[in-house]
């Protein structure tokens, strides 16, 4: 019997191909370096995506591309700390204006409750020497300057705080899509450098202009809108509703080149909402 075994060993050792051997040693390696590769991606996306909901509170494809990029330098340049305080008392709405207000550069470090959930308008609370930042605010989110106010002392550092009142759903949150809002701002009133204030105004607020200049001429009594995409209705009602404007001054055309909303200042322009937060040029 023991014969047998030794022969039978040795049966089985010469059918052994040391080419095979190689090869399944090869492949086998391949595979496990495939599969660490691939996790490493994974890994990188999951790390990636977990650090950008953090800094936004907002899922990783509500948020705009180019936010993600400039994250940094938007805080760089708007330069406001805020505190954000529940003042409503409706769930989770303290967390949604982070997100928004984030994405538009604003270094948000707190939120939460505000003292009372019976706030009937947004306000404002202002620190130290920051009342110009506070107007930025204001504008940022259509809120009258009436409801600023000042403290005297923060202890987490913040230059404002923004207590949300029950009329949150009538702010303006900033929710412009850039890419496909492209808007023209004309000048149908003569009134000297007009356009150019108002383009500040909108590019503040998140919009894309492309084209600003002088209208075919400067007789318009009352300010118009123009759009020629029925996909962009919501923002144009809007928008009407941002510069006080009625369906009337609302006209939907064919084609405005490489502009699809066109803006035609008229010689009310001085009664548009936006007017009495214009930056002096």
């Amino acid at each position: 019997m023991a014969n047998k075994r030794v022969k039978s060993k040795k049966k089985i050792g010469k059918n052994i191909n040391p080419v095979h051997v190689v090869l399944n040693s090869v492949i086998g390696a391949l595979v496990v370096v495939i599969f660490l590769f691939v996790y490493s991606l994974y890994d990188n996306h999951m790390r990636i995506e977990t650090a950008q909901a953090a800094y936004t509170g907002k899922y990783l494809e509500e948020i705009p591309t180019a936010i993600l990029i400039s994250q940094e330098e938007k805080k760089a340049e708007v330069n406001i700390v805020l505190q954000i305080l529940n003042g409503c008392g409706i769930p989770g709405i303290a967390a949604q204006f982070q997100g928004l207000l984030s994405q538009k550069g604003v270094d948000v470090i707190d939120v939460g409750n505000a003292p009372s959930h019976e706030y009937e308008y947004s306000t404002i609370y202002l620190y130290g020497d920051n009342l110009d930042k506070a107007f930025q605010l204001a504008e940022m989110l259509n809120i009258d300057q009436s409801r600023i106010f000042e403290k005297e002392y923060s202890s987490l550092g913040n230059d404002l705080t923004l207590v949300l009142g029950k009329d949150y759903s009538h702010l303006d949150k900033v929710k412009i899509d850039v890419e496909e809002m492209k808007l023209q701002i004309l000048n149908g009133c003569g009134t000297n450098g007009i356009s150019k204030r108002f383009q500040g105004w909108f590019e503040r607020r998140g919009y894309e202009v492309v084209d600003v200049r002088n209208a075919d001429n400067f007789k318009y009594d009352r300010s118009e809108i123009l759009y020629d995409n029925a996909a962009l209705t919501d923002e144009i009602n809007r928008m009407k509703k941002t510069l006080g404007i009625n369906d009337a001054q609302i006209k939907k055309v064919s084609d405005l080149g490489k502009a699809n909303v066109s803006i035609i200042l008229g010689k009310d322009y001085a009664w548009l909402n936006p007017y009495s937060q214009l930056r002096a040029r």
